[in-house]
């Protein structure tokens, strides 16, 4: 009678592609307060904090859940295990952004299963507001058409850079609710070749807790 013997590359298959299975995704614990107090109650009300929302944001891939600002953490489980920037911002009932507070770095979530921890410490935002930028190319055409993978857009509060940001052109549309109001700057560049298409607005009026909307027309700069 013939014995049956496991095959050991099959096990090694199993076990391999199982270790890597594991290491596509993990947990990661976000916990943040407000100033220095913990988020209870009223501490949350004194803030005027109604909701509370948590990114995180993996090279332009963002992760974006609300949480109960008395809780205090929130748990991320099964996402993948790349680095990411944690952006935690308070609400208040009008959507305006009253307090907000980002992690130092970027952060990995554990893939041994128990949650990794990031502290996130909330501050007054002051008056800032949402701005909104959306591109297309001056000829009508697209994005491939230019061979224009992705565009840089920047935006200035005053005189201090607030957005350098590089998007993938085919997504259309950048935004951001992190403004300082004021007068706003916005620039919006792509390389086709070797040809520079860009198109920008200056002393644009971005008022506390409002939004400015602006489509850049892409063409050669000159």
């Amino acid at each position: 009678m013939d014995r049956i013997v496991p095959s050991t590359a099959l096990t090694l298959f199993v076990l391999v592609t199982g270790c890597v299975a594991d290491e596509q995704d993990g947990n990661m614990r976000v916990s943040w307060t407000i100033g220095l107090s913990d988020p209870s109650i009223t501490e949350c009300e004194a803030a005027g904090i109604e909701t509370l929302v948590i990114s995180l944001d993996s090279d332009g891939k963002t992760i974006e859940e609300e949480a109960s600002c008395p809780s205090g953490t929130r748990t991320f489980s099964g996402i993948p295990a790349n680095r990411y920037r944690i952006d935690v911002q308070g609400f208040d009932e009008s959507g305006c952004t009253v307090y907000a507070g980002s992690s130092d770095g970027r952060i990995r979530p554990s893939t041994d299963g128990a949650p990794r921890p990031a502290d996130v410490r909330l501050e007054p935002t002051g008056s800032v507001g949402e701005v909104n930028v959306s591109w297309r190319f001056e000829d009508g055409r697209l994005c491939g058409a230019h061979e224009v993978g992705s565009v840089e857009v920047t935006i200035l509060s005053g005189d201090e850079t607030q957005v350098e940001k590089t998007v993938d052109c085919e997504d259309g549309v950048y935004f951001t609710s992190t403004i300082p109001a004021g007068s706003v700057d916005i620039r919006v560049e792509a390389t086709s070749g070797e040809i520079i298409l860009c198109d920008q607005q200056t002393d644009l009026d971005l008022d506390p807790c409002s939004s400015i909307e602006w489509e850049a027309e892409l063409s050669e700069c000159y």
